[in-house]
């Protein structure tokens, strides 16, 4: 074996160093700090068409624990909805509870309207609003473009150089936007391949994954959720290989009937039933050490928590046409199982205001503050971080913004402090805590107080 000398080796070394930085660079890849675990995520309805509606606080106290995002489904080429206000608003009554938006951009009309210059001035103005948010907005563009039931489905052309346009207008304008990449579980939707719009244009790549009891067995198939995922090498493709954190952008479970029943013929199920298969389901979504082992990427679930009217609702041996399904998570009492499973460290939260998802301990003023548990029944644990010796006062607000209880107010020294206090004499309710420093800086999260007797 012929060995290198010192000099050639750093040479080459050199080379082999540029290389993968030029290569991280062109593929916009290379840069990120991994995420080490899964975010938390829901879809809550109050959409138009949607039977069920609850707000993020609601959601949160139902569950035990603040999840980090919240979605919403935006039709691009309406500018009455594209532009519509009531987003933003939505948007800051998240950043309110350390929570982050996830705008499902709708493009109907015709994709070639958004590769060219027809949707420009709005898209533009709605980018000016995600800049002027500040904190991340995760943008998803055109999801389930693999199959055949929306206007820019199975046009795959046409539709990466509509993804393409808009990611690069609304990237220049708002470096806060991160571009998400879904199409729909492909089976019998062919390759996902042909829609991948290229590395420099995807921040986030996913899935959206149902089960609708297909095979009629009235249970989650073992498996199942990894042969989704992993079904023509999704994860490892578009996730893995190219370093690409991944998203479960929508997924639930509805089963319409008890089977076997003969064809024509639907027998809905109990609501053990269908509490029982559900928590399949979220048991085999919700696994951690699965998660950890195999889909250590796998960064974020959003659960589409609503109930509706769906279409065509089918299974392999039965048409049920028409029919209201309840997608929601069964978290009645003694059919809770989604609230034990997140309650885990692995599955991540809401972050205070001004925490990015990459770097969990930094404010943009210098100064940090965390409560938990959250919600709180009788003692707060808070943890805040000064950059400097100073005076602070940290205090409770209501919705009317008057101060309830002042938790402490004097002098603190530099670092990180641990504080413990009660709140027994506050009556349950959504709160805002605050601490702000000697310079006047604030900083925020929302707390929940809720009383067991």
């Amino acid at each position: 074996m012929k060995y290198l000398n010192h000099s050639t080796f750093k040479i080459l070394f050199r080379i082999f160093v540029a290389s993968f930085l030029l290569n991280a660079f062109i593929n916009g890849n290379g840069f990120s700090q991994p995420i080490n675990g899964c975010y938390l995520g829901a879809y809550l309805g109050c959409g138009t068409s949607d039977l069920s509606c609850i707000t993020p606080q609601q959601f949160n106290a139902q569950t035990g624990k603040s999840h980090y995002c919240f979605s919403r489904y935006i039709n691009a080429n309406d500018n009455t909805d594209l532009l519509n206000s009531s987003h933003w608003l939505w948007a800051d009554s998240l950043m309110a509870i350390g929570a982050r938006p996830v705008f499902f951009l709708m493009p109907f009309g015709t994709l070639t309207d958004y590769s060219n210059t027809n949707r420009d001035a709005a898209l533009s103005q709605f980018a000016q609003s995600c800049a002027a948010f500040q904190q991340t907005v995760y943008i998803v563009f055109g999801h389930e473009m693999n199959g055949n039931w929306y206007p820019w489905g199975n046009d795959s052309t046409n539709y990466k150089l509509a993804f393409q346009h808009v990611k690069s207008l609304m990237a220049g304008i708002a470096t806060n936007v991160k571009f998400c990449w879904i199409p729909i579980q492909a089976w019998g939707q062919g390759n996902y391949s042909p829609y991948y719009p290229g590395d420099s244009y995807v921040d986030w790549v996913g899935l959206n994954v149902y089960d609708r009891d297909y095979n009629e067995d009235n249970h989650v198939y073992e498996n199942e959720l990894d042969s989704a995922i992993s079904y023509l090498h999704f994860y490892h493709d578009f996730s893995a290989l190219k370093n690409k954190p991944m998203m479960i952008g929508e997924t639930a479970l509805f089963d319409a009937n008890w089977d076997p029943t003969v064809a024509g013929q639907m027998v809905p199920l109990t609501s053990t039933q269908l509490c029982t298969e559900k928590n399949e389901w979220i048991s085999a979504l919700y696994n951690k050490d699965t998660l950890h082992a195999r889909y250590p990427n796998l960064n974020m679930i959003i659960y589409f928590n609503v109930e509706k009217s769906e279409s065509g609702f089918a299974s392999q041996n039965h048409n049920f046409g028409t029919i209201t399904v309840d997608w929601r998570i069964p978290l009645q009492s003694g059919c809770d199982t989604y609230s034990g499973l997140i309650s885990d460290s692995y599955f991540l939260g809401a972050t205070p205001l001004g925490i990015s998802e990459n770097d969990s301990t930094k404010f943009k003023n210098g100064a940090w503050i965390k409560a938990y548990p959250n919600p709180v029944s009788d003692m707060l644990q808070l943890e805040y971080y000064l950059p400097e010796k100073s005076s602070i006062f940290l205090y409770l607000i209501n919705s009317s913004g008057k101060i309830v209880d002042t938790l402490f107010n004097g002098l603190s020294e530099s670092g990180t402090k641990k504080i413990e206090v009660s709140v027994k004499s506050i009556s349950s309710g959504s709160y805002q805590l605050v601490l702000e420093t000697a310079n006047h800086k604030k900083t925020q999260q929302q707390i929940s107080i809720l009383k067991t007797h």
